[in-house]
């Protein structure tokens, strides 16, 4: 398992980022070079929260001595978010769509400041089950398996690391287009 975590600091109030984030991300979503689309499939506000349900369709940048292993269905995933409105605090968990678990993200973003300043902090994790979900690995040698998944482990990290910042990135340029 992999955590990390991400800060950012943006010059636009609070309660701007996180509409923008919570209500506008498909919209946005449309301006980012590696989704194809994001599919709202649930909405709900209760009890100060707000829960989503979403369906991420990636372009799939994935070099080629990789891509041959996975399955087209890993570059659509599910986006399960939870969004607690009073606290500012978002908890979400991404996995492909359909049967593979070949990983699992969960994150846990806190958005701090006032209406002028917003700091986000993500916390994530990643969990890979690469050999469990890729029948074709288990038919290589043992040294070839964990050179591939290794870079496996790698792309994922790297991949999540990009693309979570390119998100809050345009989160950012959508709310500063309208907080003027």
């Amino acid at each position: 398992m992999k955590k990390f975590t991400n800060k950012y600091e943006f010059e636009i109030g609070k309660d701007k980022i996180w509409e923008a984030y919570r209500d506008h991300l498909v919209e946005i979503g449309n301006r980012i070079s590696f989704v194809e689309k994001i599919e709202v499939l649930s909405r709900e506000d209760k009890d100060k929260k707000t829960f989503v349900e979403n369906v991420w369709d990636t372009s799939g940048k994935i070099p080629s001595g990789i891509k041959n292993f996975l399955p087209d269905s890993l570059f659509k995933y599910n986006d399960i978010a939870v969004w607690d409105n009073e606290n500012y605090f978002l908890e979400f968990e991404d996995s492909p769509v359909g049967d593979s678990r070949i990983y699992e993200i969960k994150g846990e973003v806190k958005f701090d400041g006032d209406e002028r300043k917003t700091l986000i902090t993500q916390d994530i994790e990643i969990e890979l089950n690469i050999l469990d979900n890729l029948p074709a690995l288990k038919k290589l040698p043992s040294f070839v398996q964990k050179k591939i998944i290794d870079q496996m482990a790698k792309f994922f990290e790297s991949e999540a690391k990009k693309n979570l910042k390119i998100v809050i990135n345009e989160v950012y340029r959508f709310a500063s287009r309208f907080s003027r």
